[in-house]
């Protein structure tokens, strides 16, 4: 598999183009004191690993992905959630969890 590193907030990338969040397109992210491993599913922030359940790392997941642009709630619920009807709320108390 190709594989490419971006120069900017050092990410490793590569060239598959799925969207299951199981199968991430990245192998990893450093931004500031944030490191996230995408192939465990691990974030650490100062090197100490946070506890973050599965679907706050999907939106996590998403933003980063996307962190060019402005993504908006509708667009969080279509990935993130894939179909499966929940409140819009949830969007919110994830992004609560990952701001903590």
């Amino acid at each position: 598999m190709f594989a490419e590193r971006s120069h900017d907030h050092n990410m490793t990338t590569s060239a598959s183009t799925t969207r299951d969040f199981d199968r991430p397109t990245r192998v990893s992210f450093r931004g500031g004191r944030i490191t996230v491993d995408f192939a465990r599913r691990e974030v650490r922030v100062d090197g100490q690993l946070a506890k973050l359940c599965g679907r706050a790392l999907d939106v996590l997941a998403a933003l980063i992905e996307r962190r060019t642009r402005l993504v908006t709630k509708q667009e969080l619920l279509d990935l993130v959630w894939l179909g499966v009807v929940v409140e819009e709320n949830n969007v919110e108390v994830q992004v609560f969890a990952l701001r903590k």
